[in-house]
């Protein structure tokens, strides 16, 4: 009699620790499936920002006479953002030179916003479009202004237009995504010429930082 209600208590024992082991296993199963839930949530139903248009204009009493370049960022995701810093910059570099990485370089430019995007909308300088709300002045650098040091472009010069935008997600996440464009000059019309995207290691690329 003795030996059995040894037995039984032996037992209860570990039926309670076997007990308290599967809970933490059902707890744990529970905590990655949210987690992992929460992940796909977040990258389904995140914004993503990114460069959606960018042009080099003439001067114009919009632009207080200068030459700019205006640039527009769209936000592609299916939730709202909120942009929290811009950062750009020109750069010359010799036609066939190394191109930099935007977030290792310093950039001339830096603000720090706070800008709400929807779903569909955008973070962009100020147009001669009234219609259209501009948040940050244009790049009006000294480096596309008429004068001998923009005709040389595309002749022993490249130039670049290059920098950041951070934005965090409604939905979870901090991101930064980095753009580098070159302008193609055609020298056969004072400021005519396109931007085209550079695709290298480092350049239009999305980080997450947290």
């Amino acid at each position: 009699m003795l030996l059995c209600c040894h037995m039984f208590e032996w037992n209860r024992e570990n039926i309670t620790v076997l007990i308290l082991i599967l809970t933490l296993l059902v707890y744990g199963f529970q905590g990655y499936w949210l987690r992992k839930q929460v992940r796909s949530y977040e990258q389904t139903e995140r914004a993503s920002v990114m460069l959606g248009e960018l042009e080099m204009r003439d001067a114009s009493a919009a632009s207080k006479n200068k030459r700019v370049i205006h640039f527009a960022f769209k936000n592609y995701g299916r939730g709202p953002g909120i942009v929290t810093e811009f950062a750009h910059d020109t750069t010359l570099i010799p036609k066939e030179g190394k191109i930099p990485v935007p977030a290792e370089k310093n950039m001339h430019s830096v603000k720090k916003a706070y800008h709400p995007i929807e779903s569909g909308g955008w973070f962009l300088s100020k147009d001669k479009d009234p219609s259209r709300e501009g948040v940050v002045d244009p790049c009006a650098a000294d480096e596309i202004q008429p004068g001998p040091v923009y005709d040389d472009i595309g002749k022993s010069k490249r130039l670049l237009f290059h920098g950041w935008i951070k934005y965090r997600s409604m939905s979870g996440g901090e991101y930064r995504r980095t753009f580098t464009c070159t302008w193609c000059h055609n020298h056969e019309g004072e400021g005519k010429g396109a931007f085209t995207i550079h695709t290298g290691e480092g350049c239009n690329v999305e980080t997450r930082l947290n």
